[in-house]
């Protein structure tokens, strides 16, 4: 039979590289108490990304890390597979977010120690440059003290993309 336009088959290996950095001042219109009394109060954050595809499958991989509002500093991590075939594009990746071991840091004044994720996606390209898709994330989240907050949740993610 023909191929759609979309049909990653026709494609062969792809490879694209990411990066990000996030440098954000605080000024004394945002500062709460606690910030106006710390020392450094400017947020710094980089990312660094991979994605490597082969005929619709793509390996993706990023890692964050950042620091700033009292002594915090923090990094997460995702990695996950997906693959397109025709028009619909599924995905799995799992991911990790882990707050600073200082006892001053924000992270531990809100009692946050990590998080671990799953997400399942999956996604419908309406045209090239319009897709429909979906997301469900459980999460296991740990505090620090061992809160009623710690166990397992849930998100779920319905909406559109638009690409240009």
């Amino acid at each position: 039979g023909s191929r759609s336009f979309l049909d990653p088959r026709d494609r062969g290996f792809e490879i694209s590289l990411t990066s990000m950095v996030i440098v954000q001042g605080t000024t004394a219109d945002n500062l709460s108490f606690l910030e106006a009394v710390s020392l450094g109060t400017d947020e710094r954050a980089y990312n660094v990304g991979l994605n490597v595809g082969y005929r619709g499958f793509t390996f993706i991989a990023s890692f964050l890390r950042g620091e700033g509002q009292i002594n915090s500093s923090y990094e997460s991590y995702d990695v996950g597979l997906q693959y397109s075939f025709g028009s619909w594009a599924t995905s799995l990746a799992v991911g990790g977010y882990f707050g600073s071991d200082s006892p001053t840091s924000y992270a531990s004044l809100l009692d946050i120690e990590r998080i671990y994720s799953v997400e399942i996606g999956a996604s419908y390209a309406i045209r090239p440059w319009l897709s429909v898709e979906g997301r469900f994330q459980f999460f296991d989240y740990r505090t620090l003290l061992g809160s009623s907050l710690d166990g397992l949740g849930g998100t779920v993610y319905l909406g559109t993309s638009l690409g240009f």
